[in-house]
């Protein structure tokens, strides 16, 4: 490519035209480059690589100048905001600090009650036999079976007692006395 470049120069410099300048080269250099004399002034030829190279840092610069600006304005926005922002981070705090208050106490609440219950339960001691007896599921299937029934048959011997009338016919049954008891409802 850059063989290209000097036959190129080398061929300008050789067509007849007296508007063209003149171009020699003067001297190649290490990284292959070279420096190019053109009416006076010395240049330096550079490769086709080399111009991409140097486009793409030019292009990464623009890309890193813009970065450069929005980060600015970001800093600014956040320097102007920042007492907010330490404000709210106070205010976190101090709700984390109450929070940690609140489950301090529930913890001491907690063990205070543990240790009561434990103390009732020493004082209560080991169930005894009625206890055992009464929370036997088979007495307490019986109980739920037995206890209706024993309701209804009480209330079907009282009915069978029972005598509605009048008030003023209760003395005359009871002047009658009877030898078993019975119970009066009165209208």
């Amino acid at each position: 490519m850059m063989t290209l470049c000097i036959l190129t120069l080398v061929a300008v410099a050789q067509i007849p035209n007296n508007n063209l300048p003149s171009a020699t080269v003067k001297e190649k250099l290490s990284d292959g480059s070279y420096i190019v004399v053109i009416e006076g002034g010395a240049y330096k030829a550079i490769s086709a690589a080399d111009v991409r190279g140097i486009l793409k840092t030019k292009e990464d610069l623009d890309k890193a100048v813009r970065a450069r600006v929005e980060l600015e304005k970001q800093i600014a926005f956040y320097e102007a905001n920042k007492f907010d922002f330490k404000e709210v981070i106070r205010v976190a705090n101090e709700q984390r600090d109450e929070e940690v208050g609140l489950k301090l106490n529930f913890k001491t609440l907690y063990e205070d009650e543990k240790k009561l219950r434990l103390d009732a339960e020493k004082l209560h001691g080991s169930p005894g036999k009625v206890d055992k007896l009464l929370s036997n599921p088979v007495v307490q299937v019986a109980t739920k079976i037995v206890v209706p029934i024993v309701q209804t048959w009480v209330s079907t011997l009282s009915r069978d007692r029972t005598i509605v009338m009048p008030y003023d016919q209760l003395a005359l049954l009871q002047s009658q006395q009877r030898s078993r008891p019975m119970l009066v409802r009165l209208q």
